[in-house]
């Protein structure tokens, strides 16, 4: 049979360093309780799939210098989103919808597999230091992205909000 791993308690999911990862189909609706997930340090990769939402309250966080890693199975993930680390979509189908307040701005992205789709509830503009996008497709919405570094030999990116390299900037295609 398939794994899932039910947060719908008080459980906070701390991630403290790399390595760390669900395999399981991972479901959070651990709202208003104080479950959550924190990403402090590593990576934490999802590669199970799973139905989660999240609030202000229990959020799902990862900080900067963290990465967090979607990597298979069919994730979707709702309500307040907020980190400042890498973001890696490396396979599944994977759904992210940040609720009005979230800071999701990633330092870093990276997009070799999948088919993944990021709306934000309004226009934000992201300023990853790299984009590198390898195969599968990423679709921000509205979202606009200004980055000195991007690599694309495969795949596909969308932005109703734009893209821009500033001069000067790497650009490889």
């Amino acid at each position: 049979g398939i794994n899932t791993f039910n947060n719908n308690a008080t459980g906070r999911l701390d991630v403290l360093g790399t390595g760390a990862g669900i395999a399981a189909v991972f479901n959070n609706n651990a709202i208003v309780t104080g479950g959550g997930v924190n990403v402090t340090a590593g990576t934490f990769t999802l590669s199970g799939g799973g139905n989660s939402t999240f609030d202000a309250i229990a959020p799902f966080t990862f900080a900067a210098g963290t990465t967090v890693n979607f990597a298979g199975g069919t994730n979707t993930i709702t309500g307040m989103v907020n980190g400042t680390g890498a973001l890696i979509f490396s396979g599944g189908a994977n759904t992210i919808t940040p609720a009005t307040g979230s800071t999701l701005s990633p330092s870093a992205l990276t997009v070799s597999g999948g088919a993944s789709v990021v709306t934000m509830p309004v226009a934000a503009n992201w300023t990853p230091s790299a984009v590198s996008i390898t195969n599968g497709t990423l679709d921000i919405g509205a979202t606009t992205i200004s980055t000195p570094s991007w690599t694309q030999s495969n795949g596909t990116f969308s932005s109703a909000g734009g893209a821009t390299i500033p001069l000067g900037g790497a650009f490889a295609w």
